[in-house]
């Protein structure tokens, strides 16, 4: 069986280039979830963000037939002071947390989360997705940040800035991993 990963589908932040972090964002009307191929799930591991509720809300019923998980430790990498901030006025005002236009891994920022905050926070529910992966087909759906981390941990990847810079999961694709 296999793992595949959900980025939650495009919102009005990702619209605005708006730095979200936790902060609820809503999802665009008329967005659909893309899928190479036809599969069914029979686990499904849901940050209990809004935005990737209504995500997993809409995948056709055929395509899961089991248990939804909504997990807290999924959310997104809390960046702290910067959530709610348009990503161009950050930049130029933070530019040491940024590293080729995106936040940068190693960016310690006041009231946010590092990544090895992220890694120790979702460490156990990794593990029962790995171990659910073996056996039958899951689903994770979550945010670009955090996914990359669940990637990495699942990979055994070092997280490096190029790591970082070069892996991205686009809004509303699954992906199997």
């Amino acid at each position: 069986m296999a793992i595949f990963l959900l980025r939650h589908v495009k919102t009005v932040n990702n619209l605005k280039n708006i730095i979200s972090g936790r902060i609820e964002t809503e999802i665009l009307p008329d967005t659909n979830i893309v899928l190479d191929g036809n599969v069914s799930f029979e686990y499904i591991y849901c940050s209990t963000s809004k935005r990737c509720r209504d995500t997993i809300a809409m995948l056709p019923t055929h395509m899961y037939n089991g248990k939804i998980n909504f997990a807290e430790e999924l959310q997104e990498r809390s960046v702290g002071f910067l959530e709610g901030m348009e990503k161009k006025v950050a930049m130029e005002l933070y530019p040491h947390l940024f590293h080729q236009n995106k936040l940068s891994v190693n960016a310690e920022i006041e009231g946010g989360e590092t990544i090895q905050d992220v890694q120790n926070r979702i460490e156990e529910v990794v593990q029962d997705i790995i171990i659910k992966g073996t056996y039958m087909n899951v689903l994770v759906c979550s945010h670009n940040q955090t996914l990359k981390v669940i990637y990495a941990m699942i990979h055994n990847i070092e997280i490096t800035d190029e790591y970082w810079t070069n892996t991205n999961f686009l809004n509303g694709t699954i992906v199997r991993i």
